[in-house]
């Protein structure tokens, strides 16, 4: 059986590609990104897996963090460009993976907590593992 940690490597690897990186001139983190970065990075979040030995379920975030334009609004071409990347990555993925697949259901931009010179595009995937 899979647990958070594996989901968050898994999808880790398959974002720390020039495709994506080129997009940030920050990091790739996990679980949580540095407070006071100053830098646009991606953070990979997972939700609690459910499910058994043979299938499991769940869904994970990948959230692009982007520094706001002087009159506070998010940079968009920034975020844009780096969800474009990470979706194209995720939608690729899921088409070449016969034992675990990803779907992307939702997108939208929200303002940081900890900066409001920071806002930051979340990625919402459910996935399903099939374990053989």
């Amino acid at each position: 059986m899979k647990n958070t940690f594996d989901i968050i490597d898994r999808i880790f690897s398959l974002l720390y590609v020039t495709a994506v990186r080129n997009t940030i001139d920050g990091s790739i983190y996990r679980n949580k990104r540095p407070l006071g970065n100053e830098t646009r990075d991606i953070v990979i979040v997972a939700l609690p897996i459910s499910g058994g030995a043979d299938l499991q379920e769940g869904t994970f975030f990948v959230n692009c963090f982007v520094k706001n334009q002087p009159n506070g609004q998010p940079n968009e071409s920034y975020l844009e460009a780096t969800m474009n990347a990470v979706t194209a990555i995720l939608n690729g993925y899921s088409a070449s993976s016969e034992y675990f697949t990803c779907d992307i259901i939702a997108q939208t931009v929200f303002p940081d907590e900890t900066s409001d010179q920071w806002s930051y595009g979340s990625i919402r995937v459910n996935y399903v593992i099939s374990n053989p």
